[in-house]
C-alpha cells in the first residue's frame, strides 16, 4: 500500500461511493462475515509483510471490518 487512509478519509469514501442507509441489516451481515474471515487469518497468522499481496491477510480482513462497522454506524 502507498499510502496510509484515516478514519475520516475512509468515512468520507464511503459516504461518497457506498452509503445506502437502507441497508444496514445486510452491511450488519457482511460485518458478521468479514470477522469470521478476520478470525480465520488471524488464526493461520496471514501477513501483508509474509505474504507480498494483501489479500487474504489479516490487514485486509482488518480494513473490511472496518469498513461494515463505519457503514453500520456512519455519523
Amino acid at each position: 500500500m502507498d499510502k496510509n487512509i484515516t478514519i475520516k478519509e475512509l468515512q468520507s469514501f464511503i459516504k461518497a461511493k457506498d452509503y445506502k442507509p437502507e441497508l444496514k441489516n445486510a452491511y450488519f451481515q457482511k460485518l458478521i462475515e468479514e470477522v469470521g474471515e478476520l478470525s480465520e487469518v488471524i488464526r493461520k497468522n496471514k501477513r501483508l509483510e509474509q505474504n507480498g499481496s494483501i489479500k487474504g491477510t489479516v490487514e485486509e480482513e482488518l480494513y473490511d471490518v472496518l469498513y461494515y462497522i463505519k457503514q453500520i454506524f456512519m455519523i
